[in-house]
């Protein structure tokens, strides 16, 4: 099993930039003059050079980030959604101090039950 190639960025622009001159034939005579195990990774290259160049540059592997959206600042919020967020801001520090309030009970106790 082989391990995934990482071609430079400089590299997949010489072989789009070949491809698209046509002077040195197809995709996979172009692949096995630069070393390249696959003739659709080519193909690919030329896709993404086409409109833009700088695209090669960037990594395009793996998936694209569908967790947690990014935190809001206060100030871009609506004041529905401020109010919202203040509103849940303001329960979870009322349970945080009686939960405080409760272990410093515990512990000035001296008493191990609960």
């Amino acid at each position: 099993m082989s391990k995934k190639q990482k071609y430079s960025p400089h590299l997949k622009k010489k072989v789009a930039q070949a491809l698209l001159s046509g002077e040195q034939g197809g995709a996979q005579a172009i692949a096995r003059r630069f070393g390249i195990t696959n003739k659709s990774q080519v193909k690919t290259w030329v896709k993404i050079y086409a409109p833009d160049p700088q695209l090669l540059e960037q990594d395009h592997r793996g998936r694209k980030s569908t967790g947690r959206p990014k935190t809001l600042k206060l100030e871009e919020m609506t004041l529905d959604a401020e109010l919202e967020f203040l509103r849940m801001e303001n329960t979870i520090i009322k349970k945080w101090v009686q939960l405080t309030s409760w272990a410093f009970f515990y512990l000035q106790s001296g008493d191990n039950k609960v």
